[in-house]
């Protein structure tokens, strides 16, 4: 949460900062002005998460072995984080100026899930023989677990509405549009796709196998 408000801190010096920038740019050709903002934008903004959610869910697996003899039901929590990585941001292209309609566009990246973590197991019932019992557990054997709650959580994507993806520019919107306002300029945030959250978990998984 402390981080959360630094961005948005850091995000609204910088707009107000671009923002009392635009009588100065208007005493100065377009080129000047753009390449002036440009550089101001590129400087300050910074390379970190912006309106970041952040979801705590609980997945649970059922495992039902015969030899060693095991039954067991799970759970873990995952805790996702969704948003805008600022890295992936063009100033020159993405953050536009029309002081004609006093108007600042600024174009996001798409939405992701930034990260997810794992907490240890939560034994919700067990039983197994003396053997399951001592036996030790291998790199593969957490490996393969991993893979089944990766698993329940896409199923649980799909069954109910973890997150809304088409939401997340809504932080960025209430904190950075007033401010804008009191200098009677207007903001526009565009998103450059919209990504559902099963086909954005689905590539963060893909991508960190």
């Amino acid at each position: 949460m402390i981080k959360k408000i630094f961005i948005f801190l850091l995000v609204l010096l910088v707009l107000g900062a671009m923002i009392s920038g635009g009588y100065f740019f208007l005493r100065y050709n377009e080129n000047r002005r753009d390449a002036v903002v440009c550089n101001l934008v590129s400087r300050q903004l910074p390379a970190a998460e912006l309106a970041v959610r952040t979801v705590v869910w609980q997945s649970v697996i059922t495992e039902n072995q015969n030899f060693p003899a095991r039954y067991s039901v799970i759970g873990r929590t995952a805790t996702i984080k969704a948003g805008f990585d600022l890295t992936k941001l063009d100033p020159q292209k993405d953050i536009l100026i029309d002081t004609a309609s006093r108007t600042l566009t600024l174009r996001l990246p798409k939405a992701e899930i930034l990260s997810l973590s794992w907490s240890p197991n939560r034994i919700i019932m067990e039983r197994h023989s003396v053997a399951a019992a001592v036996m030790h557990k291998s790199a593969a054997e957490e490996n393969r677990r991993r893979k089944l709650f990766e698993d329940a959580l896409r199923r649980d994507a799909q069954l109910y509405k973890i997150l809304d993806f088409a939401s997340l520019n809504e932080g960025i919107v209430r904190y950075l549009a007033p401010v804008a306002a009191q200098a009677n300029w207007k903001l526009v945030v565009q998103t450059e796709e919209h990504v559902d959250f099963p086909s954005a978990l689905d590539a963060y998984l893909a991508a960190h196998p």
